[in-house]
């Protein structure tokens, strides 16, 4: 932990020189300016090095997929971004590791903005550290097409992506009619749009 005391303490270091070079505020010069903005980059280069420290397993680097789930976790249930993912990845394409992680790898319960419409389109939102039982599981392909076809409506009470959050109602889900025929690859037709609450009532 001795390397992450000593990034924390050059983060302390340069947020408290940019407050200093900030003073009051009536007026930065360009010297200055230029001196705040070399000192955000190296923030950013702080915080990246105080994640790759955070999201390694004993000293041995995991994978994106896994470091991005670890991300996912201790912010459960709050709205993280694409940048964050990438960061803590050290990767570009998060959000093919995002659609793993939701549908052929575990079952992870991650909202978007496909199924939320308070996250914006490059916002990730884990709702629960439960999974999905594995009959649950299925391709994003097969997940978009249901709740399109669905008009991203709940088939149960009819809330909509879109409506006001009331009575707990956030997000949408996709449900098997029948689990037994669950079993293999999932068929749109057994396929259904279920609000959260009425997923959670059925379930």
């Amino acid at each position: 932990m001795a390397n992450l005391f000593e990034y924390g303490k050059r983060l302390q270091e340069a947020a408290l020189e940019i407050i200093s070079l900030i003073g009051s505020g009536e007026h930065i010069s360009k010297q200055k300016s230029r001196k705040i903005i070399t000192l955000f980059v190296k923030i950013d280069e702080i915080k990246k090095s105080i994640v790759s420290i955070l999201f390694h397993d004993n000293g041995r680097e995991t994978s994106a997929r896994d470091r991005i789930l670890a991300y996912l976790k201790s912010n459960v249930g709050e709205k993280v971004s694409g940048r964050e993912l990438s960061q803590v990845g050290g990767i570009s394409e998060y959000a093919r590791r995002i659609r793993e992680l939701r549908h052929e790898h575990g079952g992870w319960q991650i909202s978007t903005g496909m199924n939320r419409s308070d996250l914006r389109p490059d916002e990730y939102l884990l709702e629960s550290l439960n999974q999905r039982p594995v009959y649950e599981r299925m391709n994003a392909q097969v997940w978009a097409e249901v709740l399109e076809r669905d008009s991203f409506t709940c088939q149960n009470c009819g809330w909509k992506k879109g409506d006001p959050q009331t009575n707990n109602r956030k997000f949408l889900e996709v449900h098997h009619r029948n689990p037994v025929k669950a079993q293999g690859e999932p068929t749109i037709e057994n396929l259904i749009t279920l609000c959260n609450v009425c997923h959670d009532a059925i379930a």
